[in-house]
């Protein structure tokens, strides 16, 4: 996420609520793609893969970098790095996503299961840009972004039907 982003959810949060129900810890799957850190709630992925092989596909954007094959189901592979506009990731580590668009996000490293407190989670403000983000969890004194995946699956499905 960039600065100016993060900035902008610092300067709102005294306006905003957490995103925890009632006040609740919320869990996150805290990872990396690349040098950035990324969160989502565990419930958004189905499964984390190692060592699948990929299957290019042709014209498709170049953050889709093909398909892979779990138990006969065919999920797109979104490098999530470059999606991002960052450096393409070589990792085969993989989250598929837990939704009907058959999803998986190429990704780096697993850091950690973090349980935030509602100080921790910063949402951002609907009037500010949130196509890919929905705001930030501190742990460790490491800032992760949680990926707004309604938002990246959209931007996908409108990179094919252009492509």
């Amino acid at each position: 996420m960039d600065t100016e982003l993060y900035q902008e959810i610092l300067d709102n949060q005294k306006d905003l609520k957490s995103s925890a129900p009632d006040g609740k810890d919320l869990t996150w799957l805290i990872f990396t793609a690349g040098r950035d850190t990324f969160a989502l709630v565990p419930e958004e992925v189905r499964e984390i893969v190692r060592n699948t092989e990929i299957y290019p596909l042709p014209f498709v954007p170049p953050y889709i970098k093909g398909v892979l094959n779990r138990h006969g189901d065919p999920y797109a592979v979104i490098d999530v790095s470059s999606f991002l506009g960052h450096e393409e990731l070589s990792e085969n580590l993989f989250l598929i996503l837990n939704d009907d668009n058959d999803i998986a996000f190429r990704i780096s490293e697993i850091r950690e299961f973090h349980t935030a407190g509602e100080g921790d989670i910063k949402k951002i403000p609907e009037v500010s840009r949130s196509d890919y983000f929905s705001g930030a969890v501190s742990y460790n004194s490491i800032t992760a972004s949680v990926l707004n995946v309604t938002g990246i699956t959209g931007r996908i499905r409108t990179d094919l039907e252009n492509n």
